[in-house]
């Protein structure tokens, strides 16, 4: 141990350590100390964006207190079979009748401006008019 001193005055290094606020960071350490914290509000900014971006995208059906079904009045195509059917939200048409077991129950519409119910063509290539009037004010039936 030739050219070192042993470290044994503590007391001079204590009073440093607590003068100085225990420790003093380097500029390395203060770097490294903004660096973490930056990645640390960083990470949790980004979960919160992800949290919310879920929120404002999510399906309505998702949601716990709607309900997950909603009313419609259908008709059979095949054998003029009618009921009001409570149909799950996403459920394509045709659904199947239960009375014939095909595959051809389809909503009734009704036209707002002379009354009359029917069933639109399958294949849409425009706006839906009323048969008998011609009119394009029509819509699903509601259920009674």
């Amino acid at each position: 141990m030739t050219g070192r001193r042993p470290f044994d005055n503590l007391a001079r290094s204590r009073r440093l350590l607590t003068k100085r606020r225990e420790v003093e960071l380097t500029r390395f350490g203060r770097r490294r100390l903004w660096r973490n914290l930056f990645s640390a509000v960083f990470g949790i900014g980004l979960v919160l964006a992800a949290w919310y971006l879920y929120r404002a995208l999510r399906n309505p059906k998702d949601e716990p207190g709607l309900p997950k079904t909603y009313p419609v009045v259908v008709q059979c195509t095949e054998c003029g079979f009618r009921e009001v059917r409570q149909v799950r939200y996403g459920e394509r048409f045709p659904l199947i009748c239960a009375k014939c077991g095909l595959k051809s129950l389809r909503r009734v519409w009704r036209c707002q401006s002379c009354g009359a119910e029917f069933l639109p063509p399958p294949i849409v290539t425009g706006p839906v008019t009323c048969p008998s009037c011609g009119s394009t004010a029509v819509g699903g039936v509601p259920p009674p």
